[in-house]
């Protein structure tokens, strides 16, 4: 007894040592988030030292959408791919997910050159017999791409900044839908395949701007996509997509029609010839481009008439006003300002301070983006606004 009662000390004292340590791991654990942004806020991108000597330069909005800086590999869907070495879409990333983001193992047999095809065409296909959403790729039509004409009906972002749209062949004709997958979902993709489903994403936010994860935002203008088509959920009402189920997923590419804008209000039909006069365009200075959080930014519009051929731009009219919206890589929002109207020599700045929750860039080309927009003047691109630390 007496060396019991010796012992019984002891025992408590491990027993209170063990309890604390089944409870420290928790209290040391890195949120989900943390595990994610850690490690890409100490990987410099890959054009890191150009983008620090360009944060001194506007980026100008007059250039094709896939003329991004996020753009590079935007051709690359037409080359053959090899097979996906990352890690499959997950469950988050919705039906059929692998399948839908070409991380599947039977991607490497898809023909990325596109056919031309129509939506109604892929809207009078027969849904395959017994599909499921762990159904492998389906020969045929899930092994070619195609190029579509398009008119834009409307948008809806997705969780982790990957966006929904529905396309049509006319304002009021049947619907489909066509998948912007984020840079998450596309992850276990091949490199250029995740080039170019991020190309196609950065070239509809800068033509279309960033929607809202609500509900669906209206859209309207001709468009022409490219990518593959892909058996999703069956939509019953065919109000936010085909009955079938078929979709263009993933979009490789994406481009506005001639001077076609999203703008759901504008025409259906040929475009009615402008009354000429001054053309002005915009540009957007992001100083500086590469920051952490907490940091102030400085965002300036500069409204002017474009150069000529060897010449010099004019300086636009004061009184334009102009406005914008800044999103971390993931579509966040982060900071707005305006409208305000232009001042002399047609410019006019705003500073915010980057959030502390702010999304951190990815180790790819991924991005946060500053939105520009000014009345009367299309806005056919953003500048890049990169969150590391």
């Amino acid at each position: 007894m007496r060396r019991l009662a010796a012992l019984l000390p002891a025992l408590a004292g491990a027993l209170l040592l063990t309890i604390a340590a089944a409870q420290a791991p928790n209290s040391q654990l890195p949120t989900p988030n943390s595990q994610l942004q850690t490690p890409n806020s100490q990987l410099p991108t890959p054009n890191s030292q150009l983008q620090t000597s360009a944060s001194s330069l506007p980026h100008r909005l007059l250039l094709p959408a896939l003329a991004a800086d996020s753009a590079a590999g935007s051709s690359a869907f037409a080359t053959p791919t090899p097979a996906p070495t990352g890690t499959p879409a997950s469950a988050a990333c919705g039906y059929r997910g692998p399948v839908r983001t070409l991380s599947d193992p039977a991607a490497a047999a898809v023909d990325r050159t596109p056919a031309n095809g129509s939506i109604g065409g892929l809207l009078a296909l027969d849904r395959p017999a017994g599909l499921a959403s762990a159904s492998p790729r389906q020969p045929g039509t899930e092994t070619q791409a195609v190029a579509l004409d398009a008119w834009l009906r409307a948008a809806i972002r997705t969780p982790g900044g990957g966006v929904e749209l529905l396309i049509s062949t006319s304002p009021d004709g049947p619907l489909l839908r066509a998948s912007f997958p984020s840079p998450e979902c596309a992850a276990g993709a091949s490199p250029a395949d995740r080039d170019a489903m991020e190309a196609a994403r950065v070239a509809f936010l800068q033509a279309c701007g960033v929607p809202t994860a609500s509900q669906w935002r209206p859209l309207g203008g001709r468009a022409v996509l490219a990518g593959i088509p892909a058996w999703g959920e069956p939509r019953p009402s065919g109000t936010d997509g085909a009955p079938s189920g078929i979709e263009l997923a993933p979009v490789l590419s994406f481009a506005l029609a001639g001077s076609a804008d999203c703008d759901p209000a504008q025409p259906f039909g040929p475009t009615p010839t402008p009354t000429p006069g001054p053309v002005l365009e915009l540009l957007v200075h992001v100083d500086p481009i590469r920051v952490s959080r907490g940091q102030q930014v400085t965002v300036t519009i500069i409204v002017q008439e474009p150069p000529g051929q060897g010449g010099t731009p004019v300086p636009g009219p004061a009184g334009i006003r102009c406005s914008y919206t800044a999103y971390d890589v993931a579509l966040n929002e982060l900071a707005r300002g305006g409208p305000t109207p232009t001042g002399p020599g047609g410019r006019v700045s705003w500073t915010f301070t980057v959030p502390e929750w702010a999304a951190l860039d990815t180790a790819s080309r991924e991005n946060g983006r500053v939105q520009p927009r000014c009345d009367g003047i299309p806005a056919r691109g953003s500048a890049r606004l990169e969150i590391v630390g």
